[in-house]
């Protein structure tokens, strides 16, 4: 006869939530939903925790460190295979599914992945995979492997293939693609490369380069070696072979810290400016269309400058050879910081203006088309000035010293004053118009003549 067990409330409460939640099946299969802990068996159910030793097919399941997990969400699984999506762990196994985080020593084949520290990362924005291979797109990390896929970030000592990685890294490596960052020694093949500074750069719109080649467009930095691309900082559109170049637009820029030399060559230090001509010299500044081997110079616009220091404010059309001049307009200026010389010859030291006229000697002042050979002078209007510090001497020749005035006539004396329309002779005079004055400290002798001395 069969026996009748009564249970009371209680017990029957508690049978009723074993049943439900499955706490335990240490050693077995867990089917149901819900269930905690089949630490060595089975588990195809959903929202399982556990699972240690097993597998694991459900969903949301928590564990399964030595096993397999192909459901969804699940965490763990340190040692075994995760085909699902959204895992977390896997730490020595594959994780294929998306969204996983974790498998640091196996493969990652999916989307969204985190961790794969020594294994393959073949899927799209994963990060992490250090010492591995990554092949997908949007990749993080990727230190001492490669990377062929794109927007990667990371690849340190590896290779990086992709476009418009974001490697802050990639130090010792390749990177062929597009928009890289970092690859500091090593090549960077790609386009928008940002670093790369002990090695190869051949892309376009590169940034850095610092110790090798940059053979692409809109490069910036390349500070020690050969940028034959365009658009470079420095060397725009021809070739940098210098240091620390900017400039040199459509020309050959081989010196250092040039500044300019448009269509031209610049093969000095320090130049700025050699518009559509050659620039052989040092601290130069100018050059439109003409020649400058000088140093220091300022200007030279389409004409030769060979001195040193010339602040030559234009030398337009003309030669200027000496040191320190300012000026010579369409014509030759040999001498030493003159100002001036318009369409003349200037051969002294220290002349200003001297226009359309020579000025050859030493700290003359005007001289404008005439001759100045004497020093000192100051004015000298259509004239000769051949004496010393002579002023005005308008329409005349005025071969004497300390003369002043002397319009339209003869001032061979010294020191005189006036001398309008006639012949100063003298010294010390003072007036005479339209008159000889061939004596000395003469005063007045209007349209006369003054032979005697100290007349008033």
């Amino acid at each position: 006869m069969a026996k009748i067990i009564y249970l009371s409330s209680v017990t029957c409460a508690a049978l009723l939530t074993f049943a439900l939640v499955n706490a335990g099946d240490f050693n077995g299969n867990a089917n149901g939903n819900g269930n905690v802990g089949s630490l060595n068996g089975n588990d195809n159910g959903n929202n399982n925790k556990g699972s240690f030793n097993g597998n694991n097919n459900g969903n949301l399941n928590f564990g399964s460190a030595n096993g397999n997990a192909n459901g969804n969400n699940n965490k763990g699984d340190f040692n075994g295979n995760s085909n699902g999506n959204l895992n977390w762990g896997s730490f020595n196994g594959n994780a294929n599914g998306n969204n996983n985080k974790g498998s640091y020593n196996g493969n990652n084949d999916g989307n969204w992945n985190w961790g794969s520290f020594n294994g393959n990362a073949n899927g799209n924005k994963n990060v992490g995979s250090y010492n591995g291979n990554n092949d997908g797109n949007w990749n993080w990390g990727w230190f001492n492997g490669n990377t062929n896929g794109n927007y990667n970030l990371g690849s340190t000592n590896g290779n990086n293939v992709g476009n418009k990685n974001h490697k802050r890294g990639d130090f010792n490596g390749n990177a062929n693609g597009n928009g890289n960052v970092g690859s500091l020694n090593g090549n960077d093949n790609g386009n928008n490369n940002k670093g790369s500074f002990n090695g190869n750069n051949n892309g376009n719109l590169n940034f850095g380069s610092a110790n090798g080649n940059a053979n692409g467009n809109n490069n910036k930095g390349d500070f020690n070696g050969n940028s034959n691309g365009n658009l470079n900082w420095g060397s725009f559109n021809g070739n940098a072979n210098g240091n620390n170049n900017k400039g040199s637009y459509n020309g050959n820029n081989d010196g250092n810290w040039n500044w300019g030399s448009f269509n031209g060559n610049a093969n000095g230090n320090k130049n700025v400016g050699s518009y559509n001509g050659n620039n052989d010299g040092n601290w130069n500044w100018g050059w439109f269309n003409g020649n400058t081997n000088g140093n220091y110079n300022l200007g030279s616009t389409n004409g030769n400058n060979v001195g040193n220091k010339n602040h030559k404010r234009g030398d337009f059309n003309g030669n200027a050879n000496g040191n320190g001049n300012v000026g010579s307009l369409n014509g030759n200026d040999n001498g030493n910081n003159n100002k001036g010389s318009f369409n003349g010859n200037n051969n002294g030291n220290l002349n200003f203006g001297s226009a359309n006229g020579n000025a050859n000697g030493n700290n003359n002042k005007g001289d404008f088309n005439g001759n100045s050979n004497g020093n000192l002078n100051w004015g000298s209007f259509n004239g000769n000035a051949n004496g010393n510090n002579n002023k005005g001497s308008y329409n005349g020749n005025n071969d004497g010293n300390w003369n002043w005035g002397s319009f339209n006539g003869n001032a061979n004396g010294n020191k005189n004053v006036g001398s309008y329309n006639g012949n100063n002779d003298g010294n010390w005079n003072w007036g005479w118009f339209n008159g000889n004055t061939n004596g000395n400290y003469n005063l007045g002798s209007t349209n006369g003549n003054n032979v005697g001395n100290k007349n008033h």
